[in-house]
Formats: C-alpha cells, sequence, structure tokens
C-alpha cells in the first residue's frame, strides 16, 4: 500500500470527557480546523514566522475554508459564530491568539504533548488486536435486568422534563429564531426558549434534520417577506419546515438566475421608452406654446420611429 500524502495529526480520546464535547458543532468543527493547520514544524506564512503548533489565519479565513454548499449557493458560518467559538476555545485554555496586521496569530496550547504519539497509553497487544478488542473492552456487559430498567427509566423520562444548555444545538437555534423576529419586531413578547428547544430537539432527533438545513431555512424564512410574519413559533417551523425548505431551494436553483438578464434588458427598454415619451410630450408642449404666442414657424414634430432610432 503507498503511504498517505499530506501526514496526520493526533485527536485524543480524552476530548470525550471535556467541555468542547458538548459544545455547538460550529465550535468543535472550528477546533478541528485549527488541528489540521497548525503547523507540524516552523514555517513563514504570508510574511510572518509561524511556529510549530501555531497557524495565522484571519477570521474569514477560517469561515471560507469551512464553507459547504446548499444547493448552488456557498454557506459559511457568520462572523458572530466565528468569534463565538474562539473565545470559547481560549476559555477553555486550547489555544492563545495575538492579533497581527492581516490576521491572528493563533497558538495551540499544549500541541506537543497531544501530539506526540509517545504520550499515549498503550497495551500488551500489538496494533490490529488492539483495534479490534479494545472497543470490545470498552463496552458495558449484558444486564439481565434490562427489562426491568427500562421501565423504571421510562417512567422516570415521563416525570422529568428535559433542559437545554444555552451551547446546545437546540437552544441556539431557538435563539437564533427568536432574535431575528426581536430584530424586526423590538415588541415581541419574550418567549420560553426551553420549549422552543424541546421542539427543535424533536427536529433534529425524530425528524434527523440536520442542525445546518435548520439554521438555513431559519435565516431563509426571516427575510422571506411571506414567511417572516407565518414563522414565529419553532413549532410553526417544525410544521411548514418541508415547504419552507423546497421554496429555499427552488429560489437557489439555477434556472431562476438564467432569467435575470432578459428582465434587466426589459426594464433598459421599458425606461428608454418613457423617456421617448416624455421628450415627445415636451416638445409638444413647447410646440403648443409657440403657437399660442404666434411666434416663428411651427417646429416639425418628430415621429415615434425617429426618436427610437
Amino acid at each position: 500500500m503507498p503511504k498517505i500524502k499530506g501526514g496526520y495529526y493526533l485527536k485524543a480520546r480524552v476530548i470525550q470527557e471535556k467541555k468542547i464535547s458538548k459544545a455547538p458543532p460550529h465550535i468543535r468543527e472550528i477546533w478541528d480546523y485549527l488541528l489540521l493547520n497548525a503547523n507540524h514544524r516552523d514555517n513563514v506564512y504570508g510574511g510572518n514566522i509561524v511556529k510549530r503548533g501555531q497557524l495565522f489565519r484571519s477570521y474569514q479565513d477560517i469561515r471560507d475554508g469551512l464553507s459547504w454548499n446548499a444547493g448552488w449557493r456557498k454557506m459559511t458560518y457568520s462572523e458572530n459564530h466565528t468569534k463565538k467559538a474562539m473565545k470559547f476555545l481560549r476559555e477553555a485554555q486550547m489555544i492563545a491568539t495575538k492579533k497581527e496586521l492581516g490576521g491572528v496569530l493563533i497558538t495551540i496550547l499544549n500541541y506537543d504533548h497531544y501530539q506526540n504519539p509517545k504520550n499515549y497509553e498503550r497495551t500488551n497487544e500489538g496494533t490490529n488486536e488492539r483495534t479490534i478488542e479494545e472497543p470490545l473492552r470498552n463496552q458495558p456487559l449484558p444486564d439481565t435486568n434490562k427489562n426491568v430498567k427500562n421501565v423504571k427509566n421510562d417512567k422516570n423520562v415521563k416525570n422529568k422534563i428535559k433542559t437545554f444548555s444555552e451551547n446546545s444545538d437546540p437552544f441556539l437555534l431557538s435563539q437564533t429564531l427568536y432574535h431575528l423576529i426581536l430584530k424586526r419586531n423590538l415588541k415581541f413578547k419574550k418567549q420560553n426558549l426551553q420549549a422552543w428547544s424541546r421542539t427543535i430537539d424533536l427536529m433534529l432527533r425524530v425528524d434527523k434534520r440536520t442542525f445546518s438545513e435548520i439554521h438555513q431555512v431559519i435565516e431563509w424564512c426571516q427575510e422571506d417577506v411571506f414567511w417572516q410574519n407565518n414563522i414565529l413559533s419553532t413549532a410553526k417551523l417544525k410544521k411548514q419546515f418541508d415547504q419552507l425548505f423546497m421554496k429555499m431551494q427552488a429560489e437557489s436553483t439555477p434556472s431562476k438566475k438564467a432569467i435575470m438578464p432578459t428582465t434587466y434588458a426589459q426594464a433598459q427598454d421599458l425606461e428608454r421608452r418613457q423617456r421617448a415619451k416624455w421628450l415627445w410630450e415636451e416638445m409638444k408642449r413647447d410646440k403648443q406654446k409657440d403657437s399660442d404666442k404666434g411666434a416663428g414657424k411651427d417646429v416639425p414634430l418628430l415621429s415615434n420611429d425617429q426618436i427610437h432610432d
């Protein structure tokens, strides 16, 4: 087998125990982007000396590097997403940042420690055996009282109302919808975002919508003249989601954009005709004034065809 080009980077499984494992998807993705693009040796980037474990990027570079396609549109995280993600990573002491001319120098803290294979625990088994057997050792033993416990757990779930942290996907999406509505109507009454989040949670888990799909539809419907006044809750969003999603996709197809030059040409033609008509009327009024005063010879009038020419 040929060697894989481009090298590799390590990501410790212990990250599953860290705060970032429960952070919103855009924070986890930006963290992966930083790890992937950090220098594995000292280098020069954009005229700046960038050491091992560092990278030099602008926030726009990060958003462009993580862009995705939705139909024919290029989608990116917002500037606010990027700023909040970088703030989260700084507060979690995972990175340090320093503003420089043209961008930000980003340092991955403890990079050498986590990217050194010698710092990871090993077992007595070979690599292949470990890969196969370790997941089995991590699995819990079967419980003979599983059915009994499931009945008890179901009762506990029914009696307990789920709450969502402010960094959870359902809460962030609910908050996005609420803020976009509030931006248009400052008198919009305060909503129970936990109740909204439970609806979004159903959309994610049961309806199998993705975070990205819901986020795109929220932003689109709150810009649409018709739907922005009809989607004023996550319940309405859930009910109308299929229709909203298809409408959004239809508007992003190239067929609608293809008629733009024709429409523009028609608008230019209409403006030219209106100008010609206005000039014709002005000349008629001037002729009438001269006729009333009995001054000079009549000015010959131009025909429509002569004006258009």
